[in-house]
């Protein structure tokens, strides 16, 4: 008799990471990528995510939008994916769930 896990999806925004993408730009430039990206139309998002789209498209793509250059607005978008903060207590009680789950990372974002 074959027993198989039930399966846990977790997200990643918002459960095991609460930082955003562009956090370290001025303020009133992340109003206008999330306004841009995240509020009205996310279809472009949502391709995003889906891989129709690279982040350097996007990055290109709001850049434009907002009149940033390019390489600093870049720069700033990978250096605050690099470092955003996961939940290790999260992370861990998810590891612990693996003998009994299967445990599926889901990124959906709303930013």
């Amino acid at each position: 008799m074959s027993s198989t896990k039930p399966i846990l999806f977790c997200d990643f925004d918002g459960v095991l990471c609460y930082d955003r993408y562009w956090r370290s730009v001025p303020a009133d430039k992340l109003e206008s990528i999330q306004e841009l990206l995240f509020r009205h139309d996310t279809s472009l998002v949502n391709d995003w995510m889906r891989g129709k789209y690279t982040s350097e498209e996007i990055n290109q793509f709001v850049s434009e939008k907002i009149e940033m250059p390019f390489n600093e607005l870049w720069d700033i978008f990978v250096s605050d994916c690099k470092n955003m903060k996961v939940s290790t207590e999260a992370l861990e009680k998810l590891h612990q769930l693996l003998e009994t789950w299967i445990v599926l990372l889901v990124s959906l974002t709303q930013n």
